[in-house]
């Protein structure tokens, strides 16, 4: 398959860069799918909130690349660890998140059930606020 994303071809041009064999370039996946690879991952590297919360959810250990998170109960909880953007930083929190145990607690209100209904309720003026 043929990328012709800006990144991809910056990556492509850049004389210094090695990509290892095991790296895959594909472009922006589905919802549906991306939840698929998420569910089924050994692993996630991530920048992105939701990501956080949706693999704490499925049980699969995160290592977000930044220095701090707006979802701090993640990390609370064990599902997640920052690492900064240092590659032997984020090498070693991999090694960390793997070989932890994978059942963790979810944070308060992760696993409420109805949530949709509950919020809709609130939207057409009930008072289901908790």
């Amino acid at each position: 398959m043929q990328f012709t994303s800006p990144d991809k071809i910056r990556i492509e041009l850049s004389p210094k860069l090695e990509v290892h064999p095991l790296i895959e370039f594909h472009e922006p996946f589905g919802f549906f799918d991306f939840v698929k690879l998420e569910k089924n991952a050994f692993c996630v590297l991530t920048d992105s909130g939701t990501v956080q919360e949706e693999c704490c959810l499925f049980h699969v250990p995160t290592v977000t690349i930044r220095k701090t998170t707006e979802r701090p109960e993640t990390i609370e909880s064990g599902s997640n660890i920052l690492s900064g953007i240092n590659a032997k930083q984020i090498v070693n929190c991999v090694k960390v998140m793997v070989n932890q145990q994978k059942e963790w607690t979810f944070p308060e209100g992760y696993d409420h059930k109805n949530v949709s209904d509950k919020v809709l309720k609130i939207i057409l003026g009930g008072h289901e606020i908790d």
